[in-house]
């Protein structure tokens, strides 16, 4: 009633009540109700003039929209299971008017977990391309900020930003946006920030997937966690998987190594990621070229698994192709393997036995 003629004053009337400590105690607002109102004032700072040119945050990465066509759009190399699921989500976006038509939406938000090099990033980028939108890709320094209230502005004016454009939101590394509430160490500013992430994620419209990723799932707020429609954790590639990833690198640097040699190599990398793989076929392709080597030589002895544990079998077909096709010695190959240079003929042996 006091300021029914005042109506310009509202807003810095609410503001004051929301962000200062004097006003919180008057209004009495609940935390979820605080950041509900603290983002309509966001949205509203967020939101272009007719005349602004209407840009993302500069502090994001917005990656153009691609052809459609999978054949067009770089994909990582995941396991079967893994590969149905994203399969899944773009056939729904690419139906997504029948879905609609039917009361149904696609999947609107979906969690990838697992250890750094799985492919998590990549496969952010591939969904975002084969649904043909723009990814807007945020990281933890694009919107925690050292004022307070600015991490959850800055939050909101990207997602803001991405419902604007229709895009993909990418949310890397969301173990440090959304750490759980609970822990002893952390400060209000940052709960309030993880309780304003939450509504955003409840208001996410699903015009386009929303994606998060981390490497420390048990570090995130269950609450966080339960947002997402699916959940897909990603692991060390089988064995199906890392001939793959191997052949696509060597396509990539026109290499040709002996098809034992990629046998081997596939063997005794169990537990190891597409990533690290790229990075062993670099750089063995770099000792290749540097030092005269043989290329199928310098692969084994990058790959060699002297710390690394592997089956037995793996371990007589490394010493059988390391033997027969790269031409090294017992004494050699038992130093690659940790072992004596009469196992190491046993191995080679009873590999080359089984070929």
């Amino acid at each position: 009633m006091i300021l029914r003629d005042r109506a310009d004053e509202v807003p810095a009337r609410v503001r004051k009540l929301v962000t200062t400590q004097a006003g919180r105690r008057r209004a009495r607002l609940s935390e979820s109700g605080r950041a509900a109102i603290a983002l309509l004032f966001a949205e509203e700072a967020a939101r272009p003039s007719r005349t602004e040119d209407r840009r993302a945050s500069p502090r994001s990465v917005v990656t153009p929209p691609v052809a459609e066509s999978s054949e067009d759009a770089p994909a990582p190399v995941l396991a079967a299971d893994d590969r149905r699921v994203i399969d899944d989500i773009v056939h729904e976006y690419r139906q997504r008017d029948r879905l609609i038509a039917s009361g149904l939406h696609p999947t609107r938000t979906l969690l990838l977990s697992g250890p750094p090099g799985v492919g998590k990033s990549m496969t952010m980028q591939s969904l975002a391309a084969r649904v043909g939108r723009p990814l807007i890709r945020v990281e933890p320094t694009d919107v925690i900020g050292s004022l307070l209230g600015e991490s959850a502005r800055s939050l909101s004016s990207l997602f803001a930003e991405a419902r604007h454009q229709g895009a993909v939101l990418g949310l890397d590394e969301i173990d440090a946006l959304a750490k759980r509430r609970d822990d002893a160490y952390d400060v209000g500013e940052f709960k309030r920030f993880v309780t304003t992430l939450l509504v955003e994620l409840d208001r996410w419209p699903g015009d386009a997937p929303l994606i998060a990723a981390t490497n420390h799932l048990d570090l995130l707020d269950p609450a966080l966690e339960r947002r997402f429609e699916v959940h897909l954790r990603l692991g060390f590639p089988d064995k199906p998987a890392r001939a793959a990833i191997l052949q696509q690198v060597f396509s990539d640097l026109t290499l040709a190594p002996s098809p034992e040699t990629v046998a081997a190599l596939v063997a005794v990398t169990t537990g190891t990621t597409g990533a690290s793989l790229t990075a062993l076929v670099h750089r063995a392709a770099r000792r290749a070229v540097l030092d005269d080597e043989p290329l199928d030589r310098a692969l084994l002895l990058a790959a060699a698994p002297r710390d690394t544990p592997s089956d037995r079998r793996a371990r007589e077909q490394f010493a059988a192709v390391a033997r027969d096709t790269a031409g090294l010695s017992s004494r050699i190959i038992g130093e690659l393997l940790g072992c004596s240079h009469t196992a190491a003929q046993r191995l080679a042996q009873a590999g080359a036995a089984d070929a």
